[in-house]
């Protein structure tokens, strides 16, 4: 039987990590998990306690020295050089390249627009995974950080309040 002072020992190892959301050791590895609610999860009770089930995807960035999974930017102010973007709005390059702004004016409504494009590479598909229908009991909730979702880390907006009767 494990009492409080080891969960809470065991808790504390495990949290943390390289993206503080937690981490698990495979051969003495410290692995980081990135917890996140776009991935859908379903909750169930098996023999009278409460589990949530979801999937789990191993992602892998690098492979020794050489990443197989990274993210691009397309280079607005590599792709604009030598265009006068002044001549399509008050408009001008951000984050290094990254973001496109432009804002444009009808009398006195200001209208202001951002662009962004981005694209995951995948150099090594092979190497990802996903494990389905994981399911495991949780003595508390799992936080998210979606105002009106039912485990708000602020609790529940008023409108999923119980109603006093």
């Amino acid at each position: 039987m494990v009492d409080a002072l080891q969960r809470r020992e065991e808790r504390a190892r495990l949290a943390g990590g390289l993206y503080g959301m937690g981490q698990f050791e495979v051969d003495g590895v410290p692995v980081p998990i990135i917890t996140t609610t776009w991935i859908p999860e379903t909750e169930s009770t098996v023999n009278g306690t409460k589990v949530f089930c979801s999937d789990i995807f191993v992602l892998t960035r690098k492979v020794g020295a050489g990443p197989v999974f990274f993210g691009q930017y397309q280079d607005f102010a590599a792709t604009l050089a030598g265009v006068d973007i002044q001549q399509y709005g008050r408009a001008r390059v951000s984050d290094g390249g990254k973001v496109l702004i432009w804002a444009q004016s009808e009398n006195d409504c200001t209208s202001v627009s951002t662009l962004v494009r981005a694209r995951l590479v995948l150099n090594a598909p092979w190497l990802q995974g996903r494990i389905t229908n994981v399911c495991a009991p949780f003595t508390l909730t799992p936080l998210s950080a979606v105002p009106g979702d039912d485990y708000f880390y602020a609790g529940p907006t008023p409108t999923k309040a119980a109603k006093p009767s």
